[in-house]
């Protein structure tokens, strides 16, 4: 069985404030993960991160959302950024390595490639190797060469999709610090109901209801996701599960195969 399961940057860091990674939640996602991985030899994963503060909070400070325009941007905002999220994903590296288990980061900068913000191609080569050696490829938000804006955000959840075709994955997953998708954002209206699941008839009602973020987010709030994850339904014909990935286990359920609360996305390719 293949997974590929996209960890939020909420999930593993604070996005308001530079440099703070949830120390103690990546070890214990990390656990969760070699779990699943070692009582399960047949289970090949892909780890997508979110980057967290460690990616939008430069993104926004050197304006990076419309692409590196002046050299200013090109030659200092890119290396700042992206140097903050390889540091953030070998923090990762090395909780999953403390747990016996083998990330090879593949920095999405130097795979990816976009257009004018839109991602066209990634290169598959390094990854399927890692695979073949029995690593876990871990891949994260990040700039990328863009051929009309020089450098682009490519965000995890675009390479979620790429890769989920590509690799033709059994599971696609997103990580977040909520249940599901909610009627209403729940951190602000406690109100608000999960939604267990998304289909042709309801998708439309869901996406009029979903807010923005409030967090520091140059990808976008969740509805822009909530769109996103659709278009990765349709073009997969998958089944996509959105869940919490700060309450404890449910990484671990998710990769295998146990029930939980979430949301889960079915519609027609």
């Amino acid at each position: 069985m293949r997974a590929i399961l996209k960890m939020g940057g909420s999930v593993l860091t604070d996005k308001t404030k530079a440099d703070s990674a949830r120390e103690n939640e990546i070890k214990r996602i990390a656990k969760e993960i070699s779990n699943a991985v070692l009582n399960d030899p047949q289970l090949n994963l892909i780890l997508i991160l979110g980057a967290g503060c460690y990616g939008h909070i430069p993104a926004k400070k050197w304006n990076l959302k419309a692409g590196a325009l002046t050299r200013e941007q090109i030659e200092r905002g890119v290396p700042e950024t992206h140097k903050g999220i390889a540091k953030f994903a070998e923090k990762v590296s090395q909780a999953l390595q403390h747990e016996n288990l083998t990330a090879r980061y593949i920095p999405t900068i130097e795979v990816a490639k976009q257009e004018n913000g839109k991602l066209i191609k990634i290169e598959k080569e390094t990854i399927q190797n890692a695979i073949d050696r029995k690593e876990i490829p871990m891949l994260t938000g990040d700039l990328a060469p863009d051929s009309k804006l020089n450098y682009s955000i490519c965000s995890g959840d675009a390479i979620v999709p790429y890769l989920a075709r590509e690799f033709s994955c059994d599971i696609i997953a997103f990580g977040s610090d909520v249940d599901g998708i909610f009627t209403a954002d729940p951190k602000k209206r406690p109100e608000a109901e999960l939604v267990e699941e998304i289909n042709e008839e309801n998708l439309n009602e869901m996406l009029k209801k979903t807010s923005a973020a409030s967090t520091i987010d140059v990808t976008g709030g969740m509805k822009n996701k909530l769109e996103e994850v659709a278009q990765i339904a349709r073009k997969t014909g998958k089944e996509i599960i959105i869940f919490n990935a700060a309450t404890p286990k449910n990484v671990e359920h998710l990769l295998s195969g146990k029930k939980m609360i979430c949301t889960r996305i079915r519609l027609k390719k």
